[in-house]
């Protein structure tokens, strides 16, 4: 169903075979309009097979949809009858979980990677420290090296003073002057996650 600007904007169900609702999720569509059963469709998809019906040439595309229910489909849709009907036959399988283990290998090698070059990173720090011209290059570097490795955006280092009890900002990355100056002193009584960490030596 085209507007008048030859702009496809609807179509009606026809025919329908069994695995049907299976596989599309849509319930008692025959002679309905997809609007109808589901009006939120994209118009990606209206798209498509008014392309197929005006031009007459099957298309077969793989594409998303976010209803009903976030789904994938693999599509192939072809004309049928007189030009003039605009008819167009659709075969499609629901391909969600094919698609959801490929995003799960895709980041589940992305996550080997990030951890082989976490690995490498740790190597070269320790190298780097182990060769540093002095305390605060060191300081610096490990915390460079803490930033890649737990893919953080910004970073601290603190260090107890032994006299004032204090913990003491001696590296950062990433944070604003105000920030640091804020933090530049935290008592290790103050309760905080620092402070929790130095206290029990394990992550907070």
């Amino acid at each position: 169903i085209f507007d008048k600007d030859g702009v496809a904007r609807d179509y009606v169900f026809l025919e329908t075979n069994p695995p049907f609702e299976r596989q599309s999720h849509l319930h008692n569509v025959m002679g309905k309009r997809m609007r109808e059963v589901e009006p939120r469709t994209e118009q990606r998809w209206y798209d498509v097979y008014g392309s197929v019906a005006l031009s007459r040439v099957a298309k077969r595309f793989i594409d998303y949809t976010n209803y009903p229910g976030d789904r994938w489909y693999d599509v192939f849709a072809f004309p049928i009858g007189q030009p003039d009907e605009r008819r167009v036959g659709v075969l499609f399988s629901d391909i969600t979980q094919q698609k959801l283990a490929e995003a799960a290998l895709l980041e589940s090698r992305t996550r080997l990677a990030d951890e082989v070059e976490a690995l490498r990173r740790l190597h070269e720090m320790t190298m780097q420290v182990m060769s540093a011209p002095d305390i605060q290059t060191a300081l610096d570097e490990v915390l460079d090296a803490s930033l890649t490795l737990l893919q953080a955006d910004f970073g601290v280092i603190q260090l107890l003073d032994p006299h004032s009890r204090l913990l003491k900002v001696v590296a950062n990355a990433g944070l604003e002057k105000e920030i640091v100056e804020a933090i530049s002193k935290v008592a290790t009584s103050s309760g905080s996650a620092v402070q929790r960490a130095l206290k029990t030596g394990a992550r907070i």
